[in-house]
């Protein structure tokens, strides 16, 4: 259900930037792609004095989505990204006896970027420059696991930086091909830190690796 009522309000937030940002429809200040490609797998290690090291990943999937950009400037463009992956999550110490070691994910994000692009050959190839950030929801496929042993959802904040090229067929369509790194922050442990002088605990921040390819058609509107 907080999984629905989050979709439904980024969708109404996307409702209301089209319909005050009217007036730009029609002179090729938007531009909408859906977008389909794959993440690649990321995994994450974490050590603590009780249990020693313990590593989880999250495996490469399928992944669709799409963007709605407008462009600040002709140069600059911010854009809402929405991306679907599928995939599963595993792990190599025990939660609970009936829960498998592997069972499937979904992996909604949710990103604001900036993209910075240039025009080559009258403005038919245009290579971009992006970064962004946002949230990820972790969603467990509960169906593999016992009533009294479901997992809930969990949202971590995500960030990415990438590139990719825009090839235009006309002035309204074209394509987008991409690649980005796209590290999630999964939480934080401590660690031993040593300077010159002296050593110390320190907070470490942990984050899942991992990367996407993907490719769409441009509409402009």
């Amino acid at each position: 259900m907080r999984h629905m009522l989050r979709l439904r309000t980024i969708g109404s937030a996307l409702a209301l930037t089209l319909l005050f940002s009217s007036a730009a429809l029609g002179q090729g200040k938007f531009e909408i792609t859906p977008m389909v490609g794959v993440s690649t797998a990321g995994g994450v290690d974490i050590e603590t004095e009780a249990a020693g090291r313990q590593s989880f990943s999250v495996g490469s999937g399928f992944t669709w989505g799409g963007t709605l950009g407008y462009y600040l400037s002709r140069y600059v463009q911010f854009e809402i990204e929405y991306a679907r992956q599928n995939s599963s999550f595993s792990r190599d110490f025990d939660l609970d006896p009936e829960i498998p070691e592997s069972i499937g994910l979904g992996v909604d994000q949710i990103l604001g970027n900036f993209v910075f692009q240039t025009n080559l050959a009258g403005g038919t190839f245009s290579p971009f420059f992006l970064v962004g950030a946002g949230a990820a929801i972790f969603t467990p496929d509960n169906s593999e696991l016992p009533s009294d042993l479901e997992l809930d959802s969990a949202t971590r904040f995500q960030w990415g930086i990438g590139g990719g090229l825009k090839v235009f067929v006309s002035s309204r369509v074209g394509f987008r091909f991409q690649g980005r790194y796209r590290p999630t922050n999964v939480g934080s442990q401590l660690e031993i830190w040593c300077g010159i002088w002296t050593c110390g605990l320190v907070e470490a921040t942990q984050y899942l690796n991992s990367g996407e390819f993907l490719g769409g058609v441009i509409i402009r509107i």
